[in-house]
């Protein structure tokens, strides 16, 4: 399974490259949603994941901000989803 990358320029101007873990589109609000990570880990040794609304411009990606409290709960949900996905799969 080919994992999929992008690269973005983070907030001190560096290029870093990003492994999305998950999308998801909302047919209601019209919004795309991606979580994502770049592979390094916090100070208690977990991933770092990240979330942002996207929208794809040909094979280029922007990224925005999350909006507001919806927004935030969708992706919640959708990091639950990932999560209990994983969890069925290592009970294989």
């Amino acid at each position: 399974m080919k994992r999929m990358t992008f690269k973005a320029t983070d907030k001190d101007g560096n290029e870093v490259e990003y492994e999305v873990i998950a999308t998801y589109e909302d047919e209601e609000t019209n919004k795309s949603y991606i979580v994502y990570t770049d592979k390094t880990f916090n100070e208690n040794n977990n991933l770092k994941i990240y979330a942002s609304l996207y929208k794809m411009n040909g094979e280029n990606i922007k990224l925005f901000e999350l909006e507001n409290k919806d927004d935030k709960e969708i992706v919640e949900e959708l990091i639950k989803e990932v999560v209990n996905s994983l969890s069925n799969i290592s009970n294989w």
